[in-house]
């Protein structure tokens, strides 16, 4: 397990490349160990960076509603919550394959702000424990090397906000005809 964490964690890419790629590149990339080495896996185009805004152009009423209703807890929380999370997670798959009546939204949920932000990067929805594990060792990857406020920004403008709108500034031009400062 210590191995294939280890494999996981050297596979990512660091906070840098991470801020690089999703302020830059106009695809939808994921990073992999190939025969020559590390490798970007083009997924195809998925996002409008021309639109890419920073926090102090979106709405503090819009930042605080989406922290409160994805992540709470986002200016608190490191390492062991995000771990504990993914314990959470765990059982409570586990107990919904194993009991019938358990809530079928049981497996559903228990990201944090950071590991949403993983999985939206370059990880699959695709649901399984691999990519769940995955998303956990991102998420405090990025978290340890790039600020709150950057992961944040990161977020704000690659979150999908329906109807093939990804990032605030999309959304707010889309739904309102306004910018993402006047939500």
């Amino acid at each position: 397990l210590l191995a294939s964490a280890g494999w996981a964690w050297y596979s990512l890419p660091s906070g840098p490349e991470t801020l690089h790629l999703a302020r830059s590149a106009h695809v939808h990339v994921r990073k992999w160990s190939g025969p020559h080495g590390i490798d970007l896996n083009l997924l195809g185009n998925r996002y409008d960076y021309s639109l890419n805004t920073g926090l102090d152009n979106i709405s503090p009423h819009f930042i605080n509603a989406v922290i409160a209703s994805e992540d709470h807890r986002y200016y608190e929380h490191g390492v062991v919550y995000k771990m504990a999370k993914f314990a959470q997670a765990g059982v409570l798959c586990a107990l919904r394959k194993i009991t019938p009546w358990a809530e079928s939204r049981a497996c559903r949920g228990n990201s944090t702000l950071p590991q949403q932000l993983a999985r939206n990067l370059f990880l699959s929805e695709t649901r399984s424990i691999r990519r769940k594990f995955t998303e956990l060792l991102w998420a405090i990857k990025m978290e340890t090397q790039l600020s709150k406020v950057e992961l944040l920004e990161l977020y704000m403008n690659r979150i999908y906000l329906g109807q093939g709108n990804f990032g605030v500034e999309m959304a707010a031009r889309d739904y309102f005809r306004k910018s993402a400062s006047q939500l």
